[in-house]
């Protein structure tokens, strides 16, 4: 995975996170994330995929919760179509995401990890 270019799964995050300004606990990134996609993120994707997020200016951590910055919400109202389906929106919003230019030298950062049974927290 780079961390150096914006991939699909990253904007799948984003997405599953959500842009209200409350924003998600890991809990709801995970359920919204298998509603987007109909698929469990790995722990691996999780964690870069936050990194750049965050190192990005798209999300902040607030305690325990991930929140949409300004920048993240612009960038979802800029490329909504009212009316489109959460999957259809994802398949079409993650190409032109990809395109949004990612700071050189971004580092991974573990913000999550897995008990003994797997399950990530």
């Amino acid at each position: 995975m780079k961390m150096d270019v914006f991939e699909y799964y990253d904007c799948w995050l984003l997405y599953s996170i959500g842009f209200s300004k409350k924003g998600s606990s890991l809990r709801e990134i995970l359920i919204s994330g298998d509603f987007y996609n109909h698929a469990v993120f790995t722990l691996e994707k999780l964690n870069y995929g936050m990194s750049k997020l965050i190192e990005n200016g798209y999300v902040v951590k607030n305690g325990e919760r991930f929140v949409a910055t300004k920048k993240a919400r612009k960038f979802h109202r800029k490329n909504s179509k009212f009316g489109e389906g959460h999957i259809e929106m994802l398949f079409r919003v993650a190409p032109i995401f990809q395109k949004e230019i990612a700071k050189s030298g971004c580092t991974q950062i573990e913000y999550f990890t897995e008990d003994e049974n797997g399950n990530i927290k």
